[in-house]
């Protein structure tokens, strides 16, 4: 804060920062304050300076020792691959930065940014009590209809969108999880303990007891709550350190959600021919698609939507775009799309054939 504006993160300048281990009690609302903000340019998120000078009037005279935010703290721009794996480790322990940390904002004008979406929803369900000013008021507005309308619904309707394309389905995953544990489990301090766990850098399930049993799968975007079925939108991108099917086909989870004999049946004979005959057989390929037509009869339209286009890309990978098997895949994610009313992603799923 002693710049005149938001300072890039620079790496001839690490003297400056403060390492902390992301947990609870290192980061705190006492010490530690996150900033939200809007990015006004692609290069610069304030360039003239503005929004930064009132962050400094905001924070003038409080007792705090470090500040948080992106643009100083995360490389920004061209990264080298070690930086590059930091920023992506980063964006996943966000959330338990905006939890734990004091919430400092400045939004000159109402603007539908997905990540500031998220972080007012963070601070706004994970704390006992917020202050509403007039430039936070019109997302407050926005969570609260999450909870009632749906995430995908408000995200659509007011068009909320990332700088960064690629944040989008990481952040979605994440206000789709907060909502659904924050209706599941309306007790504060328990959705907290949960979220502790939840948001570990670890990879897999989290089982949560205490006077309710809760099962958490982040990895497969599935909530598993006095016997019913929860999913939202997986919170790792498979495709960057893990095999997919690895992390797609989780079969404890998988065998949690189909129940019957049948469906156990179709599970054994994927895990089988995953195994013996490749991920890229069109017998595997036929076996997931099965089991992404029982998620869709079931209405969990998220995994079916991931299986599907799982599906479609090993097809296209390995059939080719215009192989009658992997139009099959197009047109089973076109029709899952139209059904819940997504036009625009309908219609980039057919444009793909057009490309």
């Amino acid at each position: 804060m002693k710049q005149s504006r938001y300072k890039k993160w620079d790496p001839n300048s690490l003297d400056d920062y403060v390492l902390l281990p992301v947990a609870v009690g290192f980061v705190n609302k006492k010490d530690c304050f996150f900033v939200s903000h809007y990015w006004r340019t692609m290069e610069h998120p304030d360039p003239e300076a503005v929004d930064y000078q009132l962050v400094r009037e905001d924070l003038r005279g409080l007792d705090w020792s470090y500040v948080w935010l992106d643009w100083t703290c995360l490389p920004q721009g061209q990264r080298t691959e070690r930086q590059n794996k930091y920023f992506r480790r980063m964006l996943h322990q966000i959330p338990t930065l905006i939890r734990e940390c004091g919430f400092e904002w400045q939004y000159s004008s109402f603007q539908p940014r997905l990540w500031i979406l998220f972080e007012v929803a963070a601070n706004m369900l994970m704390h006992p009590s917020y202050t509403a000013t007039d430039d936070i008021k019109p997302f407050f507005t926005d969570v609260q209809r999450m909870v009632h309308e749906g995430v995908g619904r408000v995200i659509d309707e007011r068009k909320y969108r990332c700088t960064n394309k690629s944040d989008g389905k990481l952040v979605t995953g994440w206000l789709e999880l907060l909502i659904q544990i924050s209706k599941l489990l309306p007790d504060l301090a328990s959705r907290r303990t949960l979220f502790d766990a939840i948001e570990s850098p670890s990879f897999g399930d989290v089982s949560f007891y205490d006077t309710e049993h809760i099962e958490v799968d982040k990895a497969m975007g599935v909530i598993f709550f006095k016997g019913d079925t929860y999913d939202f939108t997986p919170l790792y991108d498979l495709a960057i350190d893990y095999q997919r099917e690895h992390i797609l086909l989780n079969f404890p989870t998988l065998r949690k959600i189909l129940r019957t004999t049948e469906e156990h049946d179709l599970l054994q004979n994927l895990e089988t021919d995953n195994q013996t005959l490749g991920w890229y057989h069109p017998q595997t390929l036929l076996d997931l698609e099965k089991v992404a037509n029982i998620f869709e009869e079931r209405r969990f339209y998220k995994l079916a939507e991931r299986f599907y286009r799982e599906v479609l890309a090993s097809r296209q990978k390995a059939l080719g775009l215009h192989h009658e098997d992997t139009l099959k895949s197009v047109s089973d994610v076109h029709s899952l799309l139209q059904g819940q009313g997504r036009y625009q992603d309908a219609k980039a799923i057919l444009e793909l054939i057009n490309s």
